[in-house]
């Protein structure tokens, strides 16, 4: 099972091809809130 965690939310991206974090410090407003972004591959689709 593919599990990723962020805080106290875990999400199950089992079925996923490819799960990849995209809220390192060098993306995003990190400086002033939080933010938590995934991109996810599906057979046929992207999330």
């Amino acid at each position: 099972m593919t599990q990723i965690k962020e805080g106290s939310i875990a999400i199950d991206f089992s079925q996923a091809l490819k799960v990849r974090r995209f809220d390192d410090i060098n993306r995003g407003l990190s400086f002033c809130m939080k933010a938590v972004d995934f991109i996810v591959e599906l057979e046929k689709s992207v999330m």
